[in-house]
């Protein structure tokens, strides 16, 4: 029976921001799990084999029982890899002192630019977040940065990157769904994205070369076609990771947690519960997942929203194409 390694858990949709690229967006009912019901599901995913577990939300910060899972589900309990994905405003010192005390392994933070840039997208200033990410650096605590990838910060990256070197924060990177409050003036032209990917990956390659610290890019399938001519890494979801939402719905992606699934997938979503692996490996939400994972690159629910995935490494072959095609005057 295969077992998912990784669990995107929202412990709660509330959130103390309304970030302009946010897939939920504000229109959602406020859900929240009981204390018993968050140590329960904490039980069967542990029972169930899950090594790491991601705590987010909305703001996870926001919900009470917080600490309680992680005390139990990290290296204080059940040994799992424990990770908190926040904006990171309300890390405080005493909030971090507690994460550390309870026994988190990892603190990832939202970081989409810097100064007027990170405003633009999350409404508040950045002094907040870097404070808090000084925190926990003070703790030892591994400190992970997330870019969404939108295009009013596609300029940004190249700060954000330096503020992670010099802070020491690891990197990662992904592109905004058209969802939520992301509206298609926040989503990048393919071309834009194609651009940004293609310097990006040269970035990363001469750090490579130098044996220094890089980031996370956001497309494998993309990375190994540059890298290799051929792309053979589809989506993991429903493979290697899902996720539990607000609403207690277990979903091969988190990011269903901001859709009318039935409408989209003409599926209902199941509900967490002890059964979770036989849920993960014979529900036909899942099989659709793994299904079109092996039969085509992209993302199912970008196919689904816009027709086809216009910034999958189908359409970035097109796109370099044509691109040296101009070049060579061809």
């Amino acid at each position: 029976m295969n077992v998912p390694t990784t669990v995107f858990w929202e412990v709660t949709n509330k959130c103390n921001l309304n970030c302009a690229h946010c897939y939920l967006g504000q229109s959602q009912e406020k859900m929240r799990l009981s204390r018993e019901a968050a140590l329960k599901f904490t039980q069967w995913l542990h029972d169930g084999g899950v090594e790491t577990v991601l705590l987010m939300g909305g703001e996870p910060l926001l919900y009470p029982y917080l600490h309680d899972v992680v005390k139990k589900a990290g290296r204080h309990g059940y040994s799992q890899h424990v990770g908190v994905l926040t904006n990171g405003q309300l890390l405080r010192k005493h909030v971090v002192d507690k994460l550390a005390d309870s026994g988190v392994s990892a603190v990832q933070v939202s970081i989409d630019g810097l100064g007027s840039e990170y405003k633009k997208i999350r409404g508040v200033e950045f002094c907040k977040v870097d404070e808090g990410i000084g925190h926990l650096k003070e703790r030892g605590i591994l400190t992970q940065a997330k870019f969404t990838i939108n295009r009013k910060n596609l300029n940004a990256f190249d700060d954000v990157w330096r503020y992670c070197l010099g802070r020491g924060v690891l990197l990662g990177t992904s592109l905004v769904l058209e969802m939520g409050n992301a509206q298609s003036g926040l989503i990048p032209m393919p071309n834009e994205y194609f651009s940004f990917f293609v310097k990006s990956f040269e970035l990363k390659k001469e750090r490579e070369k130098l044996k220094k610290r890089t980031f996370v890019l956001p497309d494998f399938s993309i990375e190994e076609y540059l890298q290799t001519g051929e792309p053979y890494t589809g989506c993991v979801a429903g493979r290697g990771i899902c996720g539990i939402t607000a609403y207690g719905k277990f979903v091969p992606c988190i990011y269903l947690s901001g859709l009318d699934v039935v409408k989209m997938f003409g599926i209902e979503p199941p509900a967490f519960n002890e059964a979770f692996l036989d849920v993960f490996n014979t529900h036909p939400l899942f099989r659709l997942f793994r299904d079109e994972a092996s039969e085509q690159f992209g993302c199912p629910i970008r196919r689904r929203l816009d027709g086809r995935d216009r910034f999958s490494v189908y359409e970035f072959i097109k796109w370099e194409r044509r691109r040296k095609a101009k070049e060579s005057g061809s």
